[in-house]
């Protein structure tokens, strides 16, 4: 069991509360007045936002007179639904990429919400053995009420409870409190493995000064044969792109030619100098990041 749940469930319903969506909720709760949500392809699971306290059940009810929940959704939906709209080269059979910038973006916004920082999100570590396949997320900012007169089918539909910390950590996000629940973070080992796994799942990253270069090889090469460019065939545009060492020397002779300082044709005096820099230690330690 991860540390962020329990390993047992109380009688109560409480925040935080996972619930599959089972064919009572979807058909008989949500279908009537939260169709989207019920029919959603990826709401498989809601979490209960509404706090604990107006759960607990006294004489058969509970204070509360409606059940916030929020949709749960995997994790890969959710940085999808972020980072997407800005990767190049997507779309069936294609493989994305994007630019060192925009990977320190996703490995920044990854370490927030794995240590649920982020308020539009709360992290929800995969469980196998309850029926949660995969991470996932939830988007705590799509809230949704029924009336708690589906309280018992929810404590039924019921498959993974909080720890009382982590559902205090909720309670903090959901009432945009000021002050930070102190919940355990994940180890810094840990945390870089899970960051650096998303991150290469997400796209082939490339340095920020490579990316108009090879956005252009890209759309020549999908013009030139009409397929998508996959993961092979991106990885061979990515080969033939020039080094940030080569891009420098051609900067410095675009210079040098507008001064006058070399000559515009061919010549054995720009391949020397070109070689010569490309083999100079002092140079070339500009370049060894």
């Amino acid at each position: 069991m991860h540390w962020t749940y329990k390993p047992g469930s109380t009688d109560d319903l409480e925040q935080g509360d996972i619930l599959q969506r089972t064919d009572y909720l979807k058909n008989q709760v949500l279908g009537e007045y939260h169709p989207y949500y019920a029919k959603h392809k990826h709401n498989d699971f809601y979490i209960v936002l509404t706090q604990s306290c107006d759960l607990v059940l006294r004489g058969g009810v509970c204070k509360a007179p409606y059940i916030a929940l929020a949709p749960v959704r995997p994790l890969r939906v959710v940085l999808d639904r972020e980072f997407s709209p800005l990767l190049k080269n997507r779309g069936e059979k294609s493989q994305a990429y994007g630019s060192i910038r925009l990977r320190s973006q996703l490995e920044d916004f990854l370490t927030k919400l794995l240590n649920n920082n982020d308020p539009q999100y709360f992290f929800l570590r995969r469980q196998e053995d309850r029926q949660i396949p995969e991470d996932m997320c939830a988007i705590t900012s799509l809230s949704i009420s029924i009336k708690t007169e589906h309280y018992k089918e929810c404590v039924t539909a019921r498959v993974l409870q909080l720890d009382d910390l982590f559902q205090a950590k909720l309670g903090w996000l959901v009432g945009q409190r000021f002050s930070r629940v102190g919940t355990p973070d994940w180890s810094p080992e840990e945390l870089q493995k899970q960051v650096a796994n998303e991150v290469a799942k997400t796209a082939v990253w490339v340095d920020d000064a490579q990316i108009v270069q090879l956005d252009k090889q890209v759309e020549d090469r999908k013009a030139q044969s009409g397929l998508p460019v996959d993961q092979t065939l991106l990885q061979e545009e990515i080969g033939k792109l020039p080094s940030k060492k080569d891009q420098a020397i051609s900067a410095l002779f675009e210079v040098l030619i507008s001064e006058s300082l070399l000559p515009k044709d061919r010549d054995p005096i720009k391949g020397n100098l070109r070689k010569r820099l490309r083999n100079d230690a002092t140079f070339s330690r500009f370049f060894s990041t």
